[in-house]
């Protein structure tokens, strides 16, 4: 076992001993999925193998698991959102695991370092944050004019939120490919906003990427990233 897990877990205190309904649960609905009856039933083993129903698990049968969201959600209101961004994080740390890790490997950090004097995520974060805090009042103007036949107080407010977070990638983060802000919000519509979401923000973020490349305001620096 991990040692760094090991002080993790010792240090929050984290036990499952109560739990062990809750885990039953979780596993029987893993167990009858097909994916992992596919897994068990393959007659080949691989560390790459494993790691990838660990995967594929996380995403379908662990974030959609509503006894799984029920119970964080009954810990804490603030799991509602927190559930799939924290599945997210153990997937992202998981890809990066290496076969020839043993226990003593420290778990890689939930944010990319860049160098010794910063961390290049937690400063994307918090730029992303204040740039969106900032343009929020030119962003809604943008918005209104690709939303005529709606009135911009009926619209979902997480809609509106993601849509300003993209533009403020779009329009201030040079380093970053129109495509993967475009993809990257969809995605985020779909998790956190309405089942209708990702078509109404595909059509108005492809709306205004259209308007603002006209105008010459989309600027990006590198090669293919204004597509």
């Amino acid at each position: 076992e991990n040692k760094d897990l090991i002080k993790k877990i010792d240090a929050l205190k984290i036990s499952w001993s109560d739990e062990k309904n809750l885990i039953r649960k979780t596993f029987l609905i893993i167990s009858e999925s097909n994916k992992y009856k596919d897994y068990m039933s393959s007659s080949g083993n691989s560390y790459h193998a494993d790691k990838e129903i660990v995967i594929k698990l996380l995403k379908k049968e662990i974030s959609e698991n509503e006894v799984l969201k029920n119970y964080y959600e009954d810990r804490s209101i603030y799991w509602v959102d927190d559930y799939y961004a924290v599945t997210m994080l153990i997937i992202k740390t998981i890809k990066l695991f290496q076969e020839d890790w043993d226990e003593f490997v420290p778990l890689p950090s939930i944010y990319k370092t860049s160098d010794k004097d910063g961390n290049e995520d937690r400063k994307f974060i918090i730029e992303l944050f204040r740039k969106t805090i900032i343009h929020s009042r030119e962003y809604e103007q943008l918005i209104d004019k690709k939303t005529k036949n709606w009135e911009l107080d009926r619209i979902a407010v997480m809609d509106i939120i993601l849509i300003k977070m993209a533009l403020a990638e779009l329009l201030e983060f040079p380093n970053i490919p129109v495509k993967v802000t475009m993809n990257e919000y969809i995605e985020l519509s779909k998790l956190f906003s309405t089942p209708k979401s990702k078509i109404f923000v595909n059509g108005i973020l492809d709306k205004l990427i259209v308007d603002l490349n006209k105008k010459n305001l989309i600027n990006k620096t590198g090669r293919g990233l204004m597509t």
